[in-house]
């Protein structure tokens, strides 16, 4: 992809190009994560709002809905998660590609940063905190 850029276009201008898509990049991480937030956080109230329901005596039927539409809209929120990390992931990879053509190291440096300090997946925290929340609507509906 980028070698037929490079055919096309000067070097500063690849080098605008490569600036662009990398706030591009940034645009869409912003992007997934307001909507992730938005999604937990509603999934997190409907949860927290269905242990109030239970101090009410509410059905055991209706605390199933609350607590299984909390869980479900947490996986949804994972879901898109990984959706718009898809596109993050191509606009990396495409970074890189570009690298190899430019002056600029903004991707490949902060991927070396991150491999050194060791960070943790957003995705795999995600996954695992889902996890642990399901088995706890579980519990809780069968400890009520």
């Amino acid at each position: 992809m980028a070698q037929n850029l490079e055919s096309i276009v000067s070097d500063k201008h690849l080098d605008e190009i490569y600036l662009k898509i990398w706030e591009v990049g940034h645009n869409i991480t912003n992007t997934r994560w307001t909507n992730t937030t938005f999604f937990l956080t509603m999934s997190f109230a409907i949860f927290g709002f269905s242990f109030h329901a239970d101090n009410a005596r509410a059905s055991f039927a209706m605390l199933l809905i609350e607590r299984l539409a909390a869980v479900g809209i947490y996986w949804f929120a994972f879901f898109l998660f990984l959706r718009f990390n898809d596109y993050t992931r191509f606009i990396r990879d495409y970074l890189g590609e570009l690298e190899q053509n430019t002056g600029l190291r903004l991707q490949s440096g902060a991927e070396s940063l991150m491999r050194k300090r060791n960070w943790r997946s957003s995705t795999k925290l995600l996954r695992a905190f889902g996890l642990i929340y399901t088995g706890a609507a579980v519990v809780s509906l069968i400890f009520r």
